[in-house]
């Protein structure tokens, strides 16, 4: 989702928006509303570490830097 914002505001604008720490936060969120439900639903569910929390997030602004990147591979 972020990838295809990035790349709309660069493309139109030529904004190149810097949406890392906002990528990583809901993340971060979604996993641990997953996790949640997951538990109202009787499955058993271990939190996450401080280490699988930085893959999620880390892959979540690599996700995003893509976009951001597009734009430079076009022009």
């Amino acid at each position: 989702m972020y990838s295809v914002i990035v790349m709309k505001l660069n493309l139109t604008t030529g904004l190149n928006p810097t949406l890392n720490v906002s990528a990583a936060l809901i993340s971060f969120v979604m996993l641990r509303g997953w996790t949640q439900a997951l538990a109202r639903l009787g499955i058993p569910v271990k939190p996450l570490t401080r280490q699988e929390n930085t893959v999620v997030q880390t892959c979540a602004v690599a996700c995003y830097s893509v976009g951001a990147a597009g734009y430079y591979l076009i022009y």
